[in-house]
């Protein structure tokens, strides 16, 4: 009896030491956030605007938002800063088609979502090629891409690169995007 208390303190000791190395570590780990982002850092929609006539059928041309994202103020509702960003990556990036209002995505053959920031090479982090006829589309994310270079930046922006295979001459259109960002931050 005395034998089997003993081992059983022993094995209480051990575990006791082990979980102590566990939680020295603690201060290592990493905690995860998920950002959507659907507006700029003034707060008005991410979106895309640009007229038909500046652009060919059947040849990739950059659109530019002219807007800023930055997720400073999401960090520090939540605790934390741009310094303790470990990772950034985008999980998802859907386009919702706004004006014309009934006109749907499949005017687009190919689309290339990217991101820009000063000191930043620009960095393709989505795509979608075969449209659907909906005014709704999900972009295929870049796997592993590493975006916290633009993320703990002053700001970054969205550029959208878009291969038309239709569009009415001397309509204007807009497309919205919304952004969903994985941020690995240092825990506590």
């Amino acid at each position: 009896m005395r034998r089997l208390r003993f081992r059983l303190l022993l094995v209480v000791l051990i575990g006791g030491v082990l979980a102590g190395c566990d939680s020295a570590v603690s201060g290592e780990e990493t905690i995860v956030l998920t950002a959507e982002v659907s507006t700029d850092d003034q707060g008005d929609p991410i979106r895309f605007t640009f007229q038909a006539d500046d652009y060919e059928t059947g040849r990739l041309a950059d659109v530019q938002c002219g807007c800023s994202l930055d997720l400073g103020e999401f960090l520090a509702d939540r605790g934390f800063t741009k310094a303790d960003i470990v990772s950034a990556t985008v999980q998802a990036a859907r386009l919702r088609m706004l004006f014309p209002i009934q006109e749907r995505l499949d005017f687009l053959n190919r689309a290339i979502l990217k991101l820009e920031a000063s000191g930043n090479s620009v960095t393709e982090i989505a795509e979608l090629e075969d449209f659907p006829a909906s005014a709704e589309a999900s972009l295929t994310p870049r796997s592993g891409r590493d975006v916290a270079g633009f993320v703990d930046d002053g700001s970054f922006e969205p550029i959208l690169q878009i291969d038309p295979a239709r569009l009415l001459a001397g309509r204007e259109y807009e497309i919205g995007l919304v952004l969903t960002i994985r941020v690995e931050v240092e825990g506590f």
